[in-house]
């Protein structure tokens, strides 16, 4: 089972997987490659800066599975070789809520929002991503446009003032795996 985890670029993604994997540390978290001259990713929960020529090295020996182009970034990760017995976190770099390429697996889909434009506003500018802001901005009227018109209906969604906190959220995904993998709740 994968945990898909989606949402604005400063939304609390990162915030909301390592609450997670410090409720569950039996979760394993799919590693995604990244090339980006506007991030600096240091293994950053399962986000791990490769250079081009690593990342096309990659593809090229078919070691990605998904691939995705987003803001001048390249996103590659690998779905093979997944266990039915582990549940696995994935920071989902692809086209949501369609998630259309994960649709051979077994998952649960997380949208993490912050409460409103301004925290992702004020989050970005700390977070020195200025330059995701009009992105970021886009992606987060997308969402509660969606959400509103129900794209969102059976996901998970936290961090929304109207919604779930990430607490919240952390404790339904785990309750959530447990039912359907029967496994013993924390």
């Amino acid at each position: 089972m994968i945990i898909v985890v989606v949402g604005p670029s400063g939304s609390g993604k990162t915030t909301f997987i390592k609450n997670l994997i410090s409720a569950r540390s039996d979760f394993e978290i799919i590693s995604v490659d990244v090339v980006s001259e506007c991030r600096n990713y240091d293994q950053e929960l399962g986000r791990r800066q490769v250079s081009n020529a690593t990342f096309l090295k990659n593809e090229e020996n078919g070691y990605y599975t998904n691939t995705y182009i987003y803001d001048n970034s390249k996103y590659g990760f690998c779905l093979n070789k997944l266990s039915e017995e582990v549940v696995y976190v994935l920071d989902y770099p692809g086209e949501y809520p369609e998630c259309n390429d994960m649709t051979p697996h077994k998952w649960i889909g997380v949208l993490v929002m912050p409460p409103c434009e301004k925290v992702l506003l004020h989050r970005l500018n700390i977070a020195c991503r200025a330059n995701r802001i009009n992105s970021a901005i886009e992606e987060y009227r997308e969402c509660i446009s969606d959400i509103v018109n129900g794209k969102f209906d059976g996901w998970i969604v936290v961090n929304n003032e109207k919604l779930l906190d990430i607490t919240v959220g952390v404790k339904i995904i785990i309750n959530k795996v447990a039912n359907i993998k029967n496994m013993q709740l924390v």
